[in-house]
Protein backbone atom coordinates (compact mmCIF):
# COMPACT_ATOMS: atom_id res chain seq x y z
CA UNK A 1 0.00 0.00 0.00
CA UNK A 2 1.69 3.24 -0.80
CA UNK A 3 0.40 6.49 0.37
CA UNK A 4 -0.98 9.92 -2.23
CA UNK A 5 -1.26 13.20 -1.39
CA UNK A 6 -2.76 15.79 -3.28
CA UNK A 7 -2.04 19.50 -2.23
CA UNK A 8 -4.58 21.70 -4.38
CA UNK A 9 -6.18 25.38 -4.19
CA UNK A 10 -6.13 25.86 -0.11
CA UNK A 11 -6.76 22.16 0.19
CA UNK A 12 -5.60 18.31 0.49
CA UNK A 13 -6.17 14.64 -0.07
CA UNK A 14 -4.35 12.27 1.66
CA UNK A 15 -5.37 8.53 0.70
CA UNK A 16 -4.14 4.71 0.12
CA UNK A 17 -3.99 3.05 -2.75
CA UNK A 18 -2.50 -0.50 -4.25
CA UNK A 19 -3.05 -0.37 -7.75
CA UNK A 20 -6.60 1.76 -8.05
CA UNK A 21 -8.43 3.95 -6.20
CA UNK A 22 -12.57 4.73 -7.21
CA UNK A 23 -13.40 8.44 -6.64
CA UNK A 24 -17.37 7.65 -5.84
CA UNK A 25 -20.01 10.20 -4.36
CA UNK A 26 -21.97 12.94 -5.72
CA UNK A 27 -19.83 15.69 -4.75
CA UNK A 28 -19.00 16.35 -8.55
CA UNK A 29 -17.03 20.01 -7.77
CA UNK A 30 -14.76 18.72 -5.27
CA UNK A 31 -14.06 15.52 -7.60
CA UNK A 32 -13.68 18.28 -10.14
CA UNK A 33 -11.23 20.45 -8.43
CA UNK A 34 -8.86 17.37 -7.55
CA UNK A 35 -8.85 15.94 -11.29
CA UNK A 36 -7.84 19.62 -12.35
CA UNK A 37 -5.03 19.65 -9.80
CA UNK A 38 -4.00 16.35 -11.17
CA UNK A 39 -3.83 17.62 -14.58
CA UNK A 40 -2.12 21.15 -13.96
CA UNK A 41 0.94 18.92 -11.60
CA UNK A 42 1.70 16.50 -14.65
CA UNK A 43 1.05 18.94 -17.52
CA UNK A 44 3.30 21.82 -15.66
CA UNK A 45 0.76 24.47 -16.19
CA UNK A 46 2.62 28.00 -15.92
CA UNK A 47 1.29 28.99 -12.44
CA UNK A 48 -1.03 32.08 -12.49
CA UNK A 49 -1.00 35.30 -10.65
CA UNK A 50 -4.49 34.36 -9.20
CA UNK A 51 -2.75 31.09 -7.36
CA UNK A 52 0.32 33.43 -6.48
CA UNK A 53 -1.65 36.07 -5.02
CA UNK A 54 -3.76 33.31 -3.01
CA UNK A 55 -1.02 31.32 -2.31
CA UNK A 56 -2.39 28.22 -4.21
CA UNK A 57 -0.36 25.03 -3.93
CA UNK A 58 -0.42 22.04 -6.66
CA UNK A 59 1.80 19.42 -5.75
CA UNK A 60 1.29 15.07 -5.77
CA UNK A 61 3.52 13.57 -3.30
CA UNK A 62 3.88 9.38 -3.18
CA UNK A 63 4.65 7.99 0.21
CA UNK A 64 5.84 11.77 1.38
CA UNK A 65 8.13 12.58 -1.90
CA UNK A 66 6.96 15.07 -4.27
CA UNK A 67 6.33 13.21 -7.98
CA UNK A 68 8.80 13.75 -10.29
CA UNK A 69 7.25 14.40 -13.18
CA UNK A 70 9.82 13.53 -15.70
CA UNK A 71 9.92 9.99 -14.59
CA UNK A 72 6.64 9.17 -14.85
CA UNK A 73 4.05 8.87 -17.98
CA UNK A 74 0.61 10.36 -17.36
CA UNK A 75 -2.69 9.23 -19.40
CA UNK A 76 -6.18 10.65 -19.22
CA UNK A 77 -9.31 7.81 -19.92
CA UNK A 78 -12.43 9.57 -20.90
CA UNK A 79 -15.63 8.40 -22.85
CA UNK A 80 -14.49 11.39 -25.34
CA UNK A 81 -11.92 9.43 -26.98
CA UNK A 82 -11.54 10.18 -30.65
CA UNK A 83 -9.86 7.55 -32.64
CA UNK A 84 -9.88 10.60 -35.62
CA UNK A 85 -7.45 12.59 -33.01
CA UNK A 86 -5.41 9.78 -31.52
CA UNK A 87 -4.63 9.05 -35.80
CA UNK A 88 -2.51 12.60 -35.32
CA UNK A 89 -0.42 11.03 -33.40
CA UNK A 90 0.54 14.15 -31.11
CA UNK A 91 2.59 13.48 -28.31
CA UNK A 92 -0.09 13.50 -25.54
CA UNK A 93 -2.19 10.76 -27.26
CA UNK A 94 -2.49 7.48 -25.64
CA UNK A 95 -1.78 5.01 -29.26
CA UNK A 96 1.82 7.73 -29.74
CA UNK A 97 2.66 6.51 -26.30
CA UNK A 98 1.65 3.20 -26.81
CA UNK A 99 3.74 2.95 -30.19
CA UNK A 100 6.69 5.09 -28.90
CA UNK A 101 6.91 2.04 -26.19
CA UNK A 102 6.34 -0.58 -28.66
CA UNK A 103 9.36 0.61 -30.90
CA UNK A 104 11.61 1.45 -28.40
CA UNK A 105 15.23 0.75 -29.18
CA UNK A 106 14.24 -0.48 -32.68
CA UNK A 107 17.23 1.39 -33.96
CA UNK A 108 19.13 -1.55 -32.11
CA UNK A 109 17.74 -4.23 -34.23
CA UNK A 110 20.47 -6.18 -36.72
CA UNK A 111 17.43 -5.93 -39.12
CA UNK A 112 17.03 -1.70 -38.86
CA UNK A 113 20.45 -1.47 -38.54
CA UNK A 114 20.90 -3.17 -41.95
CA UNK A 115 18.17 -0.98 -43.34
CA UNK A 116 19.86 2.13 -41.96
CA UNK A 117 22.40 1.51 -43.77
CA UNK A 118 21.19 0.83 -47.80
CA UNK A 119 19.32 4.52 -46.47
CA UNK A 120 23.13 5.87 -46.28
CA UNK A 121 23.99 4.00 -49.02
CA UNK A 122 20.72 5.76 -50.96
CA UNK A 123 21.52 8.78 -49.61
CA UNK A 124 25.06 9.02 -50.91
CA UNK A 125 24.76 7.40 -54.18
CA UNK A 126 21.58 8.87 -55.60
CA UNK A 127 20.02 11.45 -53.54
CA UNK A 128 22.81 13.62 -53.10
CA UNK A 129 23.60 12.99 -56.81
CA UNK A 130 20.29 13.32 -58.65
CA UNK A 131 18.27 15.80 -55.89
CA UNK A 132 20.38 18.76 -55.64
CA UNK A 133 19.58 22.40 -56.08
CA UNK A 134 22.97 24.75 -56.20
CA UNK A 135 22.62 28.62 -56.86
CA UNK A 136 26.53 30.08 -56.00
CA UNK A 137 27.00 29.06 -52.72
CA UNK A 138 23.55 28.11 -51.76
CA UNK A 139 22.76 24.42 -51.96
CA UNK A 140 19.23 22.65 -51.21
CA UNK A 141 19.93 18.90 -50.51
CA UNK A 142 17.85 16.28 -49.87
CA UNK A 143 18.34 12.90 -47.50
CA UNK A 144 16.11 10.44 -46.34
CA UNK A 145 15.55 10.17 -42.15
CA UNK A 146 17.66 6.80 -40.56
CA UNK A 147 14.84 4.24 -38.90
CA UNK A 148 14.12 5.04 -35.10
CA UNK A 149 11.05 4.75 -33.26
CA UNK A 150 10.53 8.61 -34.41
CA UNK A 151 10.56 8.19 -38.06
CA UNK A 152 8.91 4.84 -38.33
CA UNK A 153 5.69 6.11 -35.97
CA UNK A 154 5.66 8.96 -38.72
CA UNK A 155 6.04 6.17 -42.21
CA UNK A 156 3.23 4.07 -40.23
CA UNK A 157 -0.43 3.46 -42.05
CA UNK A 158 -3.02 2.84 -38.70
CA UNK A 159 -6.74 2.19 -38.80
CA UNK A 160 -8.82 0.69 -36.08
CA UNK A 161 -11.13 -2.81 -36.99
CA UNK A 162 -13.70 -4.11 -35.69
CA UNK A 163 -14.29 -7.77 -36.78
CA UNK A 164 -12.29 -6.96 -39.19
CA UNK A 165 -14.38 -3.88 -40.64
CA UNK A 166 -12.76 -0.50 -40.48
CA UNK A 167 -14.19 1.59 -37.55
CA UNK A 168 -14.28 5.14 -35.79
CA UNK A 169 -15.27 6.04 -32.43
CA UNK A 170 -18.80 6.64 -33.33
CA UNK A 171 -19.32 2.39 -34.42
CA UNK A 172 -17.93 1.44 -30.29
CA UNK A 173 -20.04 1.31 -27.50
CA UNK A 174 -19.27 3.17 -24.56
CA UNK A 175 -17.32 0.13 -22.68
CA UNK A 176 -15.37 -0.56 -25.96
CA UNK A 177 -13.99 3.40 -26.07
CA UNK A 178 -12.99 3.35 -22.34
CA UNK A 179 -11.74 -0.26 -22.77
CA UNK A 180 -9.62 0.12 -26.07
CA UNK A 181 -8.12 3.47 -24.02
CA UNK A 182 -7.04 0.79 -20.98
CA UNK A 183 -5.51 -1.82 -23.30
CA UNK A 184 -3.46 0.67 -24.86
CA UNK A 185 -1.97 1.63 -21.89
CA UNK A 186 -1.88 -1.85 -20.23
CA UNK A 187 0.49 -2.51 -23.42
CA UNK A 188 2.44 0.38 -22.99
CA UNK A 189 2.54 -0.40 -19.10
CA UNK A 190 4.58 -4.13 -20.37
CA UNK A 191 6.96 -2.69 -22.55
CA UNK A 192 7.87 0.98 -20.34
CA UNK A 193 10.52 -0.33 -17.73
CA UNK A 194 12.15 3.38 -17.14
CA UNK A 195 8.91 5.40 -16.00
CA UNK A 196 6.03 4.52 -13.37
CA UNK A 197 2.68 5.11 -14.69
CA UNK A 198 -0.29 7.18 -13.57
CA UNK A 199 -3.59 7.30 -15.14
CA UNK A 200 -6.66 9.36 -14.73
CA UNK A 201 -10.00 8.07 -15.51
CA UNK A 202 -12.77 10.86 -15.98
CA UNK A 203 -16.12 8.72 -16.52
CA UNK A 204 -19.72 9.23 -16.45
CA UNK A 205 -20.50 5.82 -14.63
CA UNK A 206 -18.05 3.18 -13.86
CA UNK A 207 -19.02 -0.10 -15.21
CA UNK A 208 -17.65 -3.88 -14.12
CA UNK A 209 -16.39 -4.14 -17.40
CA UNK A 210 -14.58 -1.64 -17.46
CA UNK A 211 -13.25 -2.29 -13.62
CA UNK A 212 -12.07 -5.60 -15.10
CA UNK A 213 -9.57 -3.91 -17.48
CA UNK A 214 -8.60 -1.48 -15.02
CA UNK A 215 -7.28 -4.18 -12.68
CA UNK A 216 -4.96 -5.74 -15.26
CA UNK A 217 -2.78 -2.66 -15.71
CA UNK A 218 0.52 -2.45 -13.70
CA UNK A 219 -0.09 1.72 -12.88
CA UNK A 220 -1.41 3.84 -10.40
CA UNK A 221 -4.67 4.51 -11.70
CA UNK A 222 -7.23 7.06 -9.83
CA UNK A 223 -10.58 6.85 -11.42
CA UNK A 224 -13.60 9.37 -11.16
CA UNK A 225 -17.12 8.32 -11.71
CA UNK A 226 -20.04 9.79 -10.99
CA UNK A 227 -22.37 7.10 -11.04
CA UNK A 228 -21.26 2.91 -10.78
CA UNK A 229 -23.45 0.43 -12.78
CA UNK A 230 -25.18 -2.22 -10.03
CA UNK A 231 -23.44 -4.75 -11.13
CA UNK A 232 -20.40 -3.65 -10.39
CA UNK A 233 -18.00 -5.30 -8.01
CA UNK A 234 -15.04 -3.72 -6.11
CA UNK A 235 -13.30 -4.12 -2.90
CA UNK A 236 -14.22 -1.57 -0.25
CA UNK A 237 -10.60 -0.39 0.31
CA UNK A 238 -10.25 0.77 -3.10
CA UNK A 239 -13.07 3.36 -2.70
CA UNK A 240 -12.57 6.91 -1.42
CA UNK A 241 -16.01 8.48 -0.66
CA UNK A 242 -16.27 12.07 -1.79
CA UNK A 243 -18.75 14.23 -0.08
CA UNK A 244 -18.27 16.90 2.34
CA UNK A 245 -15.23 15.23 2.94
CA UNK A 246 -12.86 12.79 1.16
CA UNK A 247 -12.69 9.52 3.19
CA UNK A 248 -10.74 7.14 2.38
CA UNK A 249 -12.64 3.92 2.78
CA UNK A 250 -9.70 2.16 3.73
CA UNK A 251 -9.03 3.90 7.01
CA UNK A 252 -11.08 1.91 9.83
CA UNK A 253 -9.75 3.93 12.45
CA UNK A 254 -10.93 7.34 10.44
CA UNK A 255 -14.33 6.02 10.18
CA UNK A 256 -14.68 5.08 13.96
CA UNK A 257 -13.08 7.81 15.14
CA UNK A 258 -14.82 10.21 12.86
CA UNK A 259 -18.36 8.84 11.80
CA UNK A 260 -19.17 5.96 14.41
CA UNK A 261 -18.56 6.92 17.49
CA UNK A 262 -20.41 10.57 16.52
CA UNK A 263 -24.02 9.45 15.45
CA UNK A 264 -26.50 9.69 17.76
CA UNK A 265 -27.21 6.25 17.08
CA UNK A 266 -25.97 2.67 17.53
CA UNK A 267 -23.76 1.13 14.47
CA UNK A 268 -21.46 -1.36 13.94
CA UNK A 269 -18.53 -0.66 11.43
CA UNK A 270 -19.44 -3.04 8.66
CA UNK A 271 -22.57 -1.76 9.31
CA UNK A 272 -21.63 1.79 8.10
CA UNK A 273 -19.75 0.19 5.32
CA UNK A 274 -22.82 -1.35 3.85
CA UNK A 275 -24.72 2.12 4.40
CA UNK A 276 -21.97 3.50 2.79
CA UNK A 277 -21.96 1.41 -0.08
CA UNK A 278 -25.78 1.74 -0.53
CA UNK A 279 -25.02 5.70 -1.12
CA UNK A 280 -22.56 4.87 -3.67
CA UNK A 281 -25.34 2.76 -5.52
CA UNK A 282 -27.88 5.22 -4.66
CA UNK A 283 -29.80 3.31 -2.51
CA UNK A 284 -31.02 6.35 -0.23
CA UNK A 285 -32.66 5.48 3.50
CA UNK A 286 -33.27 7.59 6.51
CA UNK A 287 -30.35 6.28 8.19
CA UNK A 288 -27.78 6.27 5.12
CA UNK A 289 -29.09 9.93 4.46
CA UNK A 290 -28.17 10.94 7.92
CA UNK A 291 -25.13 9.54 7.86
CA UNK A 292 -24.29 10.82 4.95
CA UNK A 293 -23.85 14.49 6.48
CA UNK A 294 -20.58 12.82 8.67
CA UNK A 295 -19.34 12.04 5.56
Amino acid sequence: MNKIIINYLNDCVEFGINKYKLFLGNNFFKKHLIMQAIRQYFYKNKVTEYNEYNNFSNQILIDDYPIKTKDWLFFEVNNKYSLIDELKMNKKAILYKYIQSALSNIEFEDLTNTINMLIMDLNESILNENVVVELGDIKVKTTLQLLNSKTISSLLDINFYKNDLEVNEFDLDYNEVINLQIELIRKTAEKTHDKNILVLLDLPILTNKILVEVSKIKAYILCFSNMVESNCKFDFDNVCYINNNVVDLYYDEYLYNNVVSELPFNITLQELKNEVLNLIFNKYNDKNCFINKFL
